[in-house]
């Protein structure tokens, strides 16, 4: 089996990769949350899994931690991100811990960085981010 990390997303393209002990169980190229959101959608029953995403910012840290990840492997996450994965007890791997995550125009934070920016609860924050989502879509 291949050893899997970040290195590999940019191998394959991928910009997320889920693991359940060593078997890859799901690969996105979606950007932004949309991969985790997919694995969720997918009602996977694995435990204790590792995610490998590009970027880690508060509200992709919430959805991993509601898919039950205990590992995540990433080069950029934001300090958000890592304090609720410390909180969570969730195993974390990373390059560069950054102050937030920028929104794919480069001119302010992320969205869904800033609708969860100051929640703590899993479900509260996956229910903001499919809220958030939906107003986006709506521009």
């Amino acid at each position: 089996m291949q050893q899997l990390n970040s290195n590999t997303l940019n191998e394959n393209n991928y910009t997320c990769i889920v693991k359940n002990s060593d078997e890859v169980v799901f690969t996105s190229t979606e950007r932004g949350v949309k991969p985790l959101l997919d694995y969720i959608d997918e009602n996977h029953e694995y435990m204790d899994i590792t995610v490998i995403d590009r970027i880690i910012g508060k509200g992709a840290m919430c959805l991993a931690i509601k898919s039950k990840a205990k590992k995540i492997i990433t080069p950029i996450i934001s300090k958000k991100a890592l304090e609720l994965a410390n909180k969570y007890n969730v195993y974390v791997e990373y390059k560069d811990v950054v102050p937030g995550i920028i929104n794919r125009t480069g001119t302010g934070t992320c969205p869904i960085e800033n609708a969860v920016s100051n929640i703590e609860d899993i479900e509260e924050a996956y229910n903001i981010i499919l809220e958030t989502l939906k107003e986006l879509a709506k521009n």
